[in-house]
């Protein structure tokens, strides 16, 4: 008997990888220029983005190959766009956080915090959420949501025990009741109803518990320069844009972002309080936890105790965070002469000092050094490893970002080089008519509604070279239309596929993606507003926004050709096609 064959589509990823470039191939026939060429490319690269049908690493080599083809640039302009100064900090962050990773210390720090803090299910929310606000301004959000998402679980798994023991045990004692009335009443025995209200309870305390640490992550992630991906690419793109601008370091971005940040994160705390455990008297919060909590506590102290005592290369890891951080806010503070100051400020930067201190932990050893130990022992002991090996950062470090910052740099170079870039920012010159906040406040909502259905590295890296034409258009300063946008970007609540954290959050099983978008929603809002309201209060003190500054005068340098020249070179090329073409087709007849 013949199989049946059947016809087999291809998938959704074949036909956008096919047909992506073909239908937008006649912008660039359509509208000769160097501004379609490049818009040619940025549609292309931005739909493979969108629609994830090529990793984000893969597509990012996209403007390195095809930019260089169409003369938009040359291969050392792509080359200086993928080494900018921000991958050092980069680069020194994310090896910071792969040594506090492979460690265990982000987790006994986590660990205790949760301790101190109790363990009845407001509590835990509250400990859950500020241990991960925290750690996600040093260490990647996904890393950070990976790390807390077992011991949330962990815990339910105990209360679900516990109250499935409690059930039991009622189940028994009517047991016992039934047999001593069992002359009275002759009706089997049948199973008690399920305890629907405990149920409820304990499915509100799963979604708490697995919602906050995303929300969390999101909301530190904002507060630093490291805490995001998203918060280098707009600190880098700035920088290159204008290059007599000031550099925004790790202080400024922090002493500008964490007001607006903590309260944020007080705000999303009280609404999932509200909305899965409800609010209680003020007096009822400081309440000692009851007696039944104490297998919650129980298992907490058994991941802590697994840990053992804290080690060498643990302390000295949290030593080298401190540092790190002190000499961060400490080189130029803003409110007071920096120790960059006192040498020249133009050759030292943060990820010079991320380097340094993470050139230091491949130097120290894990284990204590044994040197006034007997001859004999140290010949019975191997040779300890660095507390931070090279293959570690091998297995550890997302390559991919690399690839990602840079192809965000390039397209917003080419855009800047083609003009493409000025063109667009002439066709928003209506929002000149509208009130500076006003625009702002559009181009946030925007910003945070786009990005709940792609990437927030995407929509920033496509977003800011228009963003900075915009401001250069309006006659407005730069930080005050691309800060609050990107900030925006960054506090996505309400679907998965918006950051890495909220999809590993939603793989856990505990809610669904109707959960995300009834809490989600709000702190959108919420997010947008304190932003807004912080860059049109203390902001404008802050980056002294009143003021147009003078490195924002800049001039694109690009020889743009006028109307007539364009539509002659579009006619000159249309003849040249037709007579190729015709002579085709009649070679095509003679043979």
């Amino acid at each position: 008997m013949k199989q049946q064959r059947f016809l087999q589509l291809p998938s959704f990823s074949s036909v956008v990888l096919i047909l992506t470039p073909i239908l937008l191939s006649p912008l660039t026939v359509c509208v000769p220029g160097k501004e379609s060429d490049c818009a040619f490319v940025i549609l292309w690269v931005a739909v493979y983005w969108i629609t994830g049908c090529l990793p984000l690493g893969v597509t990012s080599l996209l403007p390195v190959i095809v930019f260089t083809f169409m003369e938009i640039l040359t291969l050392t302009e792509v080359t200086n766009a993928f080494f900018f100064n921000g991958i050092w900090i980069l680069l020194g962050s994310i090896s910071l956080a792969i040594a506090a990773q492979t460690t265990q210390l982000h987790l006994r720090i986590s660990l205790k915090i949760l301790l101190l803090i109790g363990t009845s299910p407001k509590r835990l929310l509250f400990g859950f959420m500020l241990v991960t606000y925290f750690l996600s301004m040093v260490i990647s959000n996904v890393v950070i949501t990976a790390m807390m998402i077992p011991i949330v679980e962990g815990v339910i798994e105990e209360m679900k025990q516990r109250e499935k023991y409690g059930k039991n045990k009622n189940l028994q004692e009517c047991m016992v009741l039934e047999e001593k009335h069992s002359n009275q009443n002759n009706a089997d025995i049948e199973h008690l109803p399920e305890d629907t209200h405990m149920d409820t309870e304990m499915r509100n305390l799963a979604k708490g518990l697995t919602m906050c640490i995303p929300y969390a992550s999101s909301i530190g992630g904002v507060a630093s320069l490291t805490g995001t991906w998203v918060n280098i690419i707009v600190v880098t793109v700035l920088k290159a844009s204008f290059p007599r601008s000031e550099e925004i370091g790790f202080a400024t971005w922090f002493f500008y972002c964490f007001p607006a940040s903590l309260i944020t994160f007080v705000v999303a705390y009280f609404w999932l309080m509200w909305l899965y455990f409800g609010i209680s008297h003020p007096r009822m919060w400081f309440k000692r936890r009851d007696k039944s909590i104490d297998a919650t506590k129980i298992l907490l102290e058994g991941e802590y105790v697994k840990l053992g005592p804290i080690r060498w290369k643990e302390k000295w890891v949290l030593a080298v965070f401190c540092v790190t951080l002190f000499l961060w806010f400490t080189r130029r503070p803003g409110f007071m002469p920096g120790w960059s100051q006192l040498i020249d400020g133009k050759y030292v930067n943060d990820g010079v000092v991320a380097l340094t201190t993470v050139f230091i932990l491949f130097l120290i050893p894990q284990e204590k050094p044994t040197i006034f130990t007997s001859k004999s022992y140290r010949k019975q002991r191997k040779r300890s490893k660095s507390i931070l090996s090279w293959l570690d950062i091998q297995k550890y470090f997302i390559w991919e970002l690399i690839f990602i910052v840079g192809a965000g740099l390039t397209l917003a170079e080419g855009a800047k080089k083609s003009g493409l870039s000025t063109y667009l920012a002439n066709q928003l010159s209506f929002l000149v008519n509208y009130p500076p906040w006003l625009a702002c406040l559009c181009l946030s909502l925007f910003g945070m509604a786009i990005t709940e259905c792609t990437s927030n590295t995407a929509v920033t890296n496509i977003m800011l070279p228009i963003l900075v034409e915009v401001a250069v258009a309006m006659r407005v300063h730069p930080y005050y239309i691309c800060l609050p946008t990107v900030l925006s970007v960054s506090l996505a609540f309400m679907l998965p596929v918006a950051t890495p954290a909220n999809a590993v959050a939603y793989s856990s099983g505990h809610f669904k993606i109707v959960d995300m978008l009834k809490a989600g929603w709000f702190l959108n809002l919420v997010g947008v507003f304190f932003i807004t309201l912080s860059i049109n209060t203390y902001g404008v003190v802050f980056f002294n926004l009143n003021q147009y500054p003078d490195w924002a005068n800049i001039q694109n340098q690009t020889n743009v050709l006028p109307g007539n020249a364009k539509r002659k070179i579009f006619f000159l090329i249309l003849k040249i096609v037709t007579e190729f073409c015709s002579q085709c087709g009649c070679t095509g007849k003679q043979h």
